[in-house]
């Protein structure tokens, strides 16, 4: 028998068993874990609080477009490693999302990403990103500071719009385009 994922979360792991249980044991091991390739919309404004456990999707190279839009219990949750893009809207409207951890495989953030993520404390922006999107941290009234990598060559129209906390912002050496409204309050 195969090792099954430990959750956190009751409703990450009902999502999961109901999507990507091939065996019917009423539990995701590892290697279903390993074997998704696309999360489609299971997760979209489902009440989920944590998905630490999605790191274990070894499979993922995106989180697609509208993927975690509306998960407004959703408090934290760790990309996988591999990932290359955050597709539009995906975490937008997780209001209670405190902290993401970009990881250094992304090399885009889509428009409106994490639009309206307005618990946002935290944002780690990997060493890959070469864009970030419009309207992409919209409203994330609670972020502070944000570092821009020097990977980064394009900030969108709007990217940080309505940050009405944000104190401190570095940008990396690589940008060479930062659109209109980029730092508006």
């Amino acid at each position: 028998k195969t090792q099954s994922i430990k959750f956190q979360d009751e409703n990450t792991k009902l999502i999961c068993i109901l999507h990507w249980d091939e065996d019917e044991d009423g539990e995701l091991s590892y290697e279903e874990a390993a074997a998704v390739t696309n999360l489609g919309t299971a997760f979209k404004d489902s009440r989920i609080l944590s998905f630490t456990e999605l790191k274990h999707f070894t499979s993922l190279t995106n989180i697609a477009n509208d993927e975690f839009e509306g998960c407004v219990s959703l408090v934290k949750i760790s990309l996988p490693e591999q990932i290359t893009t955050i597709g539009e809207n995906a975490f937008s409207g997780c209001t209670n999302l405190q902290k993401i951890v970009i990881p250094d495989s992304v090399t885009s953030i889509g428009k409106y990403a994490f639009n309206g993520c307005s618990g946002l404390t935290s944002v780690t922006i990997g060493n890959s990103v070469t864009e970030i999107g419009w309207w992409a941290f919209d409203n994330c009234s609670s972020l502070t500071s944000i570092t821009i990598p020097d990977s980064v060559t394009s900030i969108g129209y709007s990217a940080f719009y309505d940050c009405t906390s944000l104190a401190s912002v570095t940008i990396g050496n690589g940008v060479t385009s930062i659109g209109e409204m980029s730092f508006d309050k």
